[in-house]
């Protein structure tokens, strides 16, 4: 089980990152609670590893905005309609 302040740090990393974002979802643009969201490959087969709390802690910042840039932040609705639609853009309307 994860240390008090590996929880933290792992909050803290997602939420840097939910904040660049803007805390809005990229296809809904609504806003929610940090832990809503989810990170979206859009090209598949880029992904290096996933952007979950577990991995980013293990990784360097600077691996973890790498990452980010190629992924798209999504609400948990709509990364859902995403994976049943096959829609990948952002532009894309749920």
């Amino acid at each position: 089980m994860p240390s008090k302040n590996q929880r933290e740090r792992r909050r803290g990393l997602r939420q840097r990152l939910v904040e660049m974002r803007g805390s809005r979802c990229a296809v809904c643009n609504q806003k929610f609670a940090t832990h809503q969201f989810d990170f979206h490959h859009v090209i598949p087969e880029t992904k290096s590893f996933p952007l979950t709390k577990t991995m980013m802690t293990s990784r360097s910042w600077q691996s973890v905005l790498e990452e980010a840039n190629k992924c798209i932040m999504v609400c948990a609705n709509c990364h859902r309609d995403i994976h049943e639609k096959g829609q990948t853009n952002e532009s894309s309307n749920s």
